[in-house]
């Protein structure tokens, strides 16, 4: 038997491999050969046939495009062209929906009237805040419309309002237990320096009350109480001077003639403070020290 050379196809025939040269090279295509229904047909390369796609596919029927699709048809999101169509209304209306609020700002400077929900709350919003006044200006500058503008500072009013009431509640809270570190003569002294101050007219009401407002602990309400008591000259006898009931009246009485003292000036103020040093010498002996 005779030895058959490596590259033959059947009896005695042989091919010749160049180097270089794939063997799949050497597979000669028959133009006229039918394709292969299932089979891969590409044999030199050529690009895949483009992704079906439909005009019309539904249950009347199905209508194939032809060639590549059109750029605009969204085939991952949409069965067909006419699928497209249909939704394009309520797609439209979505997309206005989103961007009615850069509509573009107001010709005149943006406006805010604060909700009567919010009115009625006895809500505060100080919209001259250098910070609300930046935001306007980038809205101003992104187009934002006036609507949206009222919704985005409808926000910040409760976002603000309502963080102050929870710090009022809790500053409340912590100041009961700070009261209540006081003595029985401590909060009368405190009551009555907070009289005095008010009844001073060289103090404003208003900074009073700021001042009043910042007393956080026990140790400066008794830092408020003794301030008061040096300066005003207001210092009347605490608890540790016995209340006879019999004297409550003539005592109410002195007390609220040491309040009207400050608002007295020269020679009669004078002789207010030696009539009233007197009569408090009835039932308070020993030096007394009125301004």
């Amino acid at each position: 038997m005779s030895e058959e050379a490596i590259g033959t196809v059947g009896d005695n025939s042989s091919l010749e491999v160049e180097p270089g040269v794939d063997l799949t090279d050497l597979v000669q295509e028959d133009k006229h050969m039918p394709l292969i229904e299932g089979g891969n047909n590409n044999t030199r390369g050529e690009a895949a046939s483009p992704e079906p796609w439909f005009w019309a596919k539904n249950d009347g029927g199905e209508l194939p495009g032809d060639g590549k699709a059109p750029d605009w048809f969204n085939s991952k999101t949409f069965k067909s062209v006419e699928e497209q169509a249909k939704a394009h209304p309520e797609l439209r209306k979505l997309f206005n929906n989103k961007m009615k609020g850069m509509s573009g700002a107001p010709d005149e400077a943006y406006t805010y009237e604060m909700p009567e929900e919010y009115t009625s709350k006895d809500w505060k919003y100080n919209t001259d805040d250098p910070g609300y006044q930046d935001f306007l200006s980038v809205a101003r500058d992104n187009g934002l419309s006036q609507d949206l503008v009222n919704e985005f500072t409808d926000m910040l009013v409760e976002n603000t309002n309502r963080q102050n009431e929870h710090d009022s509640s809790r500053k409340e809270e912590m100041m009961d237990v700070e009261y209540g570190k006081l003595s029985t003569g401590d909060k009368d002294s405190f009551e009555l320096a907070i009289k005095s101050a008010a009844g001073n007219p060289n103090v404003d009401r208003g900074d009073l009350n700021t001042l009043l407002d910042s007393l956080n602990d026990a140790a400066s309400i008794k830092a408020f109480t003794s301030l008061v008591r040096e300066n005003d000259y207001s210092h009347v006898p605490g608890p540790e001077v016995g209340r006879a009931p019999s004297l409550e009246a003539t005592q109410d009485n002195l007390r609220e003639r040491l309040n009207n003292l400050s608002k007295l000036r020269g020679q009669a103020k004078e002789s207010y403070k030696n009539q009233l040093n007197r009569d408090y010498g009835v039932i308070y002996p020993g030096d007394k020290s009125f301004g």
